[in-house]
């Protein structure tokens, strides 16, 4: 499986925020404004928390905490946070800042495999759609897991190996459009 680095694109959003604000990490939303642009590149975009339990507990924990500081009351997993927005720890825990943002994301306990054509607000699958040829694809086993556009234009959320990266992996900026 190859994909680029989840905490890799964190800390490169981070640097951008920092140094040069006019551009920053592309959201899910971004991505899917350009297919063309990444096709046959993998490109992290969000995290799908699901669970406290599995993989990744320990963030997947911190991550929630957060959330309920926040006062959220979380009533139903799973949640997609976007990369953008949050800060890495020393200890490579994520953190939520004012400019993070995150759902309830149904579409992420869906079969791997399932088709979908149309987009949310947020860049991920809004309906079931079988004549498509792109897939959602998830492992409902990890409690926290990168999510990222896939080469086929798929999003995928089935990979709890938040560290690895590969030559087809990308890191995509995105520039706001004015006016």
């Amino acid at each position: 499986m190859k994909h680029s680095n989840t905490y890799l694109a964190t800390a490169v959003d981070m640097f951008f925020k920092k140094y040069h604000p006019e551009y920053r990490l592309a959201t899910q939303l971004d991505l899917e404004q350009d297919l063309d642009f990444t096709k046959g590149t993998y490109s992290d975009s969000g995290l799908a928390l699901r669970n406290l339990i599995g993989a990744n507990k320990e963030q997947a924990e911190y991550i929630f905490e957060q959330l309920k500081k926040r006062g959220n009351k979380i009533e139903e997993f799973p949640i997609w946070l976007n990369l953008r927005g949050l800060e890495l720890t020393k200890d490579l825990n994520f953190d939520l800042t004012d400019e993070s943002f995150y759902k309830t994301a149904e579409c992420l306990n869906w079969d791997s495999g399932t088709r979908f054509s149309r987009i949310n607000d947020f860049g991920l699958p809004k309906e079931r759609d079988s004549s498509s040829v792109r897939q959602i694809w998830a492992d409902k086993n990890y409690a926290l897991s990168s999510c990222y556009l896939g080469r086929n234009s798929g999003l995928d959320s089935s990979y709890s190996v938040l560290s690895l990266s590969f030559d087809c992996g990308r890191v995509v900026l995105a520039k706001p459009r004015s006016g």
